[in-house]
């Protein structure tokens, strides 16, 4: 794994350690990444937003949210899984702590 400005890059292949309890799999789908939001019963996955997709990614790259394409090209089959080709290089998993948030995105 690599940080790059605060997020978390992992390497292909490469698996975070999810904090305790937290299931490693969701029936909820989502375009743009799963975010760990705490409810009564402890941790649960939750649908990120674009809006978490272009703040994190914007935060990696040095960007501003509004500078961030939306290229689609990852997929993310599960909180913590990535496929995809993006021109040549992989699909990544991505992890921006600030929020809690797990998505992919080219390397």
């Amino acid at each position: 794994m690599k940080t790059t400005n605060g997020i978390h890059v992992y390497e292909p292949g490469e698996q975070p350690e999810l904090p305790p309890g937290l299931p490693s799999t969701t029936d909820v789908e989502s375009s743009f990444g799963f975010k760990i939001v705490k409810d009564g019963q402890g941790l649960k996955w939750a649908a990120a937003s674009e809006q978490d997709f272009r703040s994190s990614e914007a935060e990696r790259l040095g960007l501003r949210p509004d500078q961030i394409e939306i290229t689609m090209v990852c997929t993310q089959q599960g909180p913590t899984q990535c496929y995809g080709n993006c021109n040549g290089s992989m699909c990544v998993l991505v992890y921006s702590p600030q929020g809690a948030y797990y998505y992919c995105a080219c390397r």
